[in-house]
């Protein structure tokens, strides 16, 4: 597994009271000269029959960039550890596994009492079950956990994986063409989860794909709680990984905290067990 960092000196962050900031520049009068992007999409346009629209040749390209749906689909499933860090601190840690094949997931943590939370979701079947201490939670008392774990392990998957995502049937997506970002010019591609998608319905995350490295590299996002005038939360996917062919990312910095996925694997068979009950 090939893990590469990616600098950008040019990204800076004003850090607000839980937020990340960003400040906007004035557009350029200058348009960006080629890049390995432009070259990508360039390449995939003269493939593409006329029914390409532009938002399709620059998923076709950005796919490319990644490793390429093929390599993507050959892998099952995910698993690994996703970490909040905030003031050189580990705020929050979360066992994660996404079992792509069998529309299933699961995250371990622990509670604020420090026992020990195993939550599982089946997408397919819409069934969820929590094990605290190892011990099934049901009734009511239980269904607002279930439902705050459910959304969680939701975010922890959307990070690791929403570039495979934006063609989804719960996906509105929007090619937004080049925005200036910082006082460079990026490719945008907004997505908004539906008001039919479970968990995150109505959260929008915009991607923007930097010219030098041909990989979307700052990530916007906007929750459907927040107030309009919030600014929305801004990280650099500034560390990279390749498994398999395929580039995740692995770092995410925002202005006070940062987003890690340490331990990340390739998962070829699973234990059914770790499924139980649903």
């Amino acid at each position: 597994m090939r893990r590469y960092a990616i600098i950008l000196s040019f990204l800076t962050f004003t850090a607000a009271a839980g937020t990340s900031t960003c400040g906007e520049a004035e557009p350029q009068s200058n348009g960006p000269a080629p890049t390995p992007i432009t070259h990508a999409l360039e390449s995939v346009a003269q493939e593409s029959t006329p029914k390409h629209d532009a938002l399709t040749t620059t998923l076709d390209a950005l796919e490319k960039v990644l490793g390429g749906r093929d390599a993507f689909a050959a892998i099952p499933a995910l698993k690994y550890k996703f970490q909040v860090v905030a003031g050189g601190k580990v705020g929050a840690e979360r066992s994660v596994l996404f079992d792509k094949a069998g529309k299933r997931a699961r995250s371990e943590s622990r509670g604020k009492e420090g026992e020990a939370l195993a939550f599982a979701v089946d997408y397919g079947k819409a069934k969820t079950i929590l094990r605290r201490d190892d011990v099934v939670q049901d009734g009511e008392a239980a269904q607002g956990s279930k439902d705050k774990l459910r959304r969680t392990l939701a975010l922890d998957i959307n990070y690791a994986v929403l570039p495979w995502r934006l063609r989804d049937k719960d996906l509105e997506v929007v090619d937004q063409g080049t925005v200036e970002f910082e006082q460079k010019s990026f490719r945008s591609l907004k997505a908004t989860y539906a008001a039919t998608a479970p968990d995150l319905a109505g959260d929008s995350f915009e991607l923007l794909l930097d010219p030098a490295s041909s990989l979307p590299i700052v990530l916007k996002v906007r929750f459907k709680s927040m107030r309009p005038e919030q600014q929305p939360l801004v990280f650099v996917l500034e560390e990279w990984v390749e498994l398999k062919g395929v580039k995740f990312p692995t770092r995410l910095r925002g202005a006070s905290q940062t987003i890690r996925f340490e331990d990340l694997a390739s998962v070829p068979t699973i234990d059914p067990k770790l499924f139980d009950g649903l």
